[in-house]
């Protein structure tokens, strides 16, 4: 049967070479037919795919799952799951079980128009629906796509495609979302798929966001709510959506069990996510609400900017709705990441059919060669690739949006390999390595069956001179910092634990008896308000005949994140040097983050002769300070300016 199966598959691939299909066609096998663990039970692949319509709504069904698509909305208002004689309503009863929407706007609305755009936040498809309809069905597959758009109030057009697959416990999601000729400027902020699954305990209890993030959402009553879905509860503790929030890297499943049953997301790739492998994004929330989030500006992600009459088309997706049931939590938990490897394993699906779904992909190779790093290794160092589109072939990696990106870490020795990439034109960046600026090739063309073979790529180390000291590594990472590791930072009253462990603020000293530690002694994040003084201090001591009597100093700040409380000033042994304006970089400060997508990089150069032989200090602060005291925590108030530092390097030049 299975084999039977795979000749039908191949039939559609006519295009694909004998060995790319082979391969496919063992990873699918895999992907679709492995055995699960033994604790979980899983129904077989026997009844086909069927397909019933009504006036009002369209039942897709294949003898497991189960979902009813409203015509009128392309809202699931029905999401069931039968992994035997018994059939479990999944969803939570109300009218919109499982729903899209997009956050996407006119980049410029006429003054006179103002008054007509529609209420709230988003300007979603449901408000301009064209029509729900079958695009294909057999005992195999049935595929249902939502049409939408364009509008007035929603510039795109898109379609949003629900995919039952015999035999699957489950069924996957995506969608294309299309602007062309004719078409305004506009902007595409966020789109997601959500799932409204049962609240009431009678079948979910616990949540699964990753091993330290798991078990059951708190039960204490809700007494307030001081910020955008966060909650405080009766016990003193704090819920809110963004502590569950989990790198796009770490993307593979995330859900919720209960009772022998689970329901998750399951991410087959994440090449069409916006932002790379350090952007943060949603998963699962109080009321046992689920987001797959595609496109989103959390910490600091770029939206999709597109010109008038600008040709631009993205699928997002597809992903992947896994139900299983048996056993334990713990063992539904694993099983679906089970599942994830094998759905990674498969991809790209050969059951998708689109030309926005490229089936010939290509491979990139190649070696860093780090250059005049000393003893930085490159090992670890993120290989990135972007694809270059319109507006953004400038842009920093993790504030691209309109295209698509892959990644890999390269070895110790340097070399990399990343498969499955779509055919296209690419910026190669590789990030880390404690540099503070990203290696950057343009124009690396990736075409379908081939590989892209760049050979040794020469990056060379930026430096400013002997370097004196660090403070943590370059990585645009805080994790070497007090807090700053997963999971301590994902809690809504982290910034409660910076007064407590230093009631004196940061004082970090380098070299001497008693050094400080990074992991102990410098905090991942500087807030806007301070115990004693309204600065850090940095304290060093250098030699007689270290610096130059004339000579240029540069101090190099790395910045994670920063929503700063005014500007950053920066002192040395009493004098200040640099009053630094910086932007806004995301929301990583009171969203449960340590870190955001864009990153900022300052170099401060000062008189070499300001510092002197013996003690020396620096001192970096924010010119709109507030003194803690315990009535400021009074009525939820809470510091929301913020500076998370990823290194921090002073280098001296010989002078002439």
């Amino acid at each position: 049967f299975l084999l039977a199966r795979a000749s039908l598959r191949l039939k559609f691939s006519a295009r694909l070479p004998a060995m790319a299909c082979l391969a496919v066609f063992t990873a699918s096998v895999a992907a679709h037919a492995a055995p699960p663990r033994a604790a979980v039970q899983q129904a077989p692949p026997r009844p086909p795919v069927r397909v019933r319509q009504s006036d009002a709504a369209i039942v897709v069904e294949n003898g497991i799952v189960a979902l009813t698509i409203q015509k009128a909305s392309g809202e699931v208002t029905s999401m069931t799951y039968r992994p035997d004689e018994k059939t479990i309503p999944l969803g939570d009863g109300g009218p919109r079980a499982v729903y899209w929407d997009a956050n996407a706007v006119p980049a410029e609305i006429p003054p006179s128009r103002v008054s007509a755009r529609p209420k709230g936040d988003y300007c979603r498809p449901v408000q301009c629906m064209n029509f729900v309809r079958v695009v294909s069905a057999d005992t195999e597959m049935a595929d249902v796509v939502v049409d939408a758009g364009p509008s007035e109030w929603f510039p795109f057009h898109v379609q949003y495609h629900y995919v039952l697959r015999r035999g699957l416990s489950g069924f996957y999601a995506y969608s294309i979302f299309r602007h062309g000729k004719g078409m305004p400027a506009a902007i595409l902020e966020q789109t997601r798929i959500t799932i409204r699954a049962e609240k009431k305990g009678a079948i979910f209890t616990d949540q699964f966001v990753d091993d330290a993030r798991k078990g059951p959402p708190p039960s204490s009553k809700i007494i307030s709510m001081p910020q955008d879905a966060t909650y405080r509860l009766a016990d003193g503790s704090a819920y809110t959506k963004y502590d569950n929030t989990q790198f796009i890297k770490d993307l593979s499943a995330a859900g919720m069990a209960g009772h022998g049953v689970g329901l998750w997301f399951v991410w087959p790739s994440t090449e069409f996510v916006n932002g790379g492998p350090l952007r943060q994004e949603l998963t699962v929330q109080i009321d046992n609400i689920m987001q797959a989030m595609f496109q989103g500006e959390h910490f600091g992600g770029a939206p999709v900017n597109v010109a008038a009459d600008e040709t631009w088309a993205k699928c997002y997706g597809p992903v992947l709705v896994y139900m299983n049931h048996g056993g334990t939590n713990e063992a539904l938990w694993q099983d679906a990441r089970d599942q994830a490897t094998k759905q990674q394993r498969a991809w790209p699906f050969l059951w998708m059919q689109n030309d926005e779904y490229p089936l010939r992909r290509g491979t990139v190779q190649g070696r860093v060669v780090l250059h005049n790093g000393g003893a930085d290794k490159v090992g670890g160092a993120w290989v990135v690739l972007a694809s270059d589109e319109p507006g953004e072939k400038d842009a920093d990696w993790g504030l691209r949006a309109k295209g698509y990106e892959f990644w890999t870490h390269a070895a110790d020795d340097g070399q990399f390999r990343i498969n499955n990439v779509r055919p296209g034109t690419y910026t190669l960046f590789v990030s880390g390595a404690d540099q503070f600026e990203d290696f950057r090739k343009t124009g690396v063309s990736v075409a379908g069956r081939k590989i892209t073979a760049l050979g040794d790529l020469d990056w060379n180390a930026v430096a400013h001179g002997q370097r004196l000291w660090q403070i943590g590594t370059a990585d645009r990472s805080t994790a070497e910092f007090h807090d700053g590791a997963p999971p301590a930072y994902r809690n809504y009253d982290t910034f409660l634990k910076y007064f407590k462990a230093f009631p004196h603020d940061v004082t970090f000293t380098i070299g001497g008896p008693h050094p400080s530690a990074e992991a102990n002694d410098w905090e991942y994040a500087q807030w806007n308000w301070y115990n004693e003084k309204p600065y850090w201090t940095i304290r060093f001591s250098l030699q007689a005949g270290t610096i130059p009597a004339k000579g240029k100093a540069t101090l190099t700040l790395g910045i994670a994140s920063a929503q700063p409380a005014g500007d950053i000033l920066v002192g040395v042994n009493g004098k200040n040097v640099a009053k630094l304006v910086v932007a806004k970089t995301g929301t990583a400060g009171y969203r449960s983050g340590a870190q955001d997508s864009r990153y900022t990089l300052r170099y401060v150069t000062f008189d070499g002769a300001l510092l002197k032989a013996g003690p020396n200090e620096i001192t970096l602060g924010q010119s709109d300070m507030q003194k803690f005291s315990p009535t400021l925590l009074a009525k939820e108030k809470r510091p929301t300016h913020d500076v998370m530092y990823d290194a921090i390097r002073l280098e001296v030049e010989k002078g002439p």
